[in-house]
């Protein structure tokens, strides 16, 4: 009979000791179903200003399945800050996402080509619409994929010269200039 009391004990006690790892591995089962694969909508609010470097960033917003904030930069593909970058890291709190928005540039370049432009003003304005890519992701955005269509304005005032033309060089920067750029998509979450 002692015996059988100690075996016992022994089931009892393997079972305490086995209730928080069975608990553990139902959190950590509980864990790993909230870390699959997440897709949705999403938008996006995108006011560019500046992000020609991490000094002049860009500001943006991004509603629904991410709902996270930051700053936009202008880079190349390798992730290095250029003004003339196609590409466009978003900087956000939980993560960074690499955007390629190459077909963003060439409906800008397209618009500007037939901008509706002010003589009288030197002002020019116009709207475009082009699907983005979203590249690779890091931190909370490992492994992200998805698009965007993002459609946006631009405006700028552009200098006079000192005979009181408008100055349509684009060598010449604008003496005021405003962008901005909503859109939405869907995006998928490893």
């Amino acid at each position: 009979m002692r015996r059988h009391i100690v075996v016992s004990a022994g089931v009892i006690a393997l079972t305490v000791a086995l209730g928080p790892v069975s608990a553990a591995s139902g959190a950590a089962r509980a864990h790993t179903a909230q870390r699959a694969k997440t897709s949705g909508p999403e938008k996006i609010f995108v006011l560019p200003q500046g992000e020609t470097s991490a000094t002049h960033p860009g500001t943006i917003l991004m509603t629904g399945t991410i709902a996270d904030y930051g700053k936009t930069i202008a880079t190349n593909a390798k992730r290095k800050p250029t003004a003339s970058g196609l590409y466009r890291q978003l900087e956000l709190k939980k993560g960074t996402i690499l955007v390629d928005i190459s077909a963003l540039g060439r409906a800008i370049t397209k618009a500007f080509s037939h901008p509706t432009f002010d003589a009288a003003t030197c002002s020019v304005s116009v709207t475009v619409s082009a699907k983005v890519s979203l590249v690779s992701g890091k931190g909370g955005y490992t492994g992200i994929t998805g698009s965007f269509t993002l459609s946006g304005s631009i405006a700028e005032i552009a200098p006079r010269t000192k005979s009181g033309a408008c100055t349509t060089k684009t060598s010449t920067p604008p003496l005021a200039t405003f962008s901005e750029f909503t859109g939405s998509g869907t995006v998928t979450l490893p």
